[in-house]
């Protein structure tokens, strides 16, 4: 399978609705799961995004200006964690393309 991947431009705000769908023997829903994600730039600078539960089965997650992004190939996945056992969902790969005009 491969990897998943989007562009994505730097300053930008970073918001993403997902569903849950899981896989064999996880949770059947996100009800008391606790769930991180972040965005690791080229830099190697990881980013914590923000995150919403929306329904059982549906999130959000949010980064209000991304300025602070590095341009390049990042990497981004989520973290499940129900009764002390961690799930990982697949890893994506953002390519983050320089702004011409700052967001500060």
């Amino acid at each position: 399978m491969a990897t998943p991947s989007f562009t994505f431009i730097r300053g930008s705000t970073f918001s993403a609705n997902c569903t849950y769908v899981p896989e064999p023997g996880w949770p059947t829903d996100l009800t008391g799961v606790t769930v991180a994600s972040r965005v690791r730039d080229s830099r190697g600078y990881e980013h914590k995004l923000v995150f919403t539960l929306t329904s059982p089965t549906t999130f959000t997650l949010f980064f209000d200006n991304t300025q602070s992004w590095f341009a390049g190939i990042a990497f981004w996945d989520l973290l499940f964690i129900n009764n002390g056992i961690a799930y990982y969902s697949q890893v994506v790969n953002i390519n983050i393309l320089e702004n011409v005009t700052p967001n500060s």
